[in-house]
């Protein structure tokens, strides 16, 4: 076992709490913008917002190869990637 299995096996509870509490402290509504700064579609999925969201990140978000396409909860939200050259 290395480093990136302990982050593996952790990370997803510490990304639910913090969303939880996001959610919570924020209560986004449907005029609501957010922006997921370094965030992937993943994140957001079963979370029942209907915020616009886009997502930011400098590499390419393939929705495809992650198995997810522009359907509910993500059709009419952006993925956005900035190239860092």
């Amino acid at each position: 076992m290395n480093i990136h299995d302990i982050y593996r096996n952790v990370s997803p509870s510490f990304r639910k709490r913090r969303l939880d509490r996001f959610l919570q402290a924020l209560s986004p509504q449907a005029e609501d913008r957010i922006l997921d700064v370094g965030g992937y579609p993943g994140d957001w999925q079963g979370v029942a917002i209907e915020s616009r969201l886009t997502i930011l990140n400098i590499h390419e978000i393939s929705l495809a190869a992650k198995g997810l396409f522009p359907s509910p909860p993500f059709y009419g939200h952006k993925y956005l990637s900035l190239f860092h050259f």
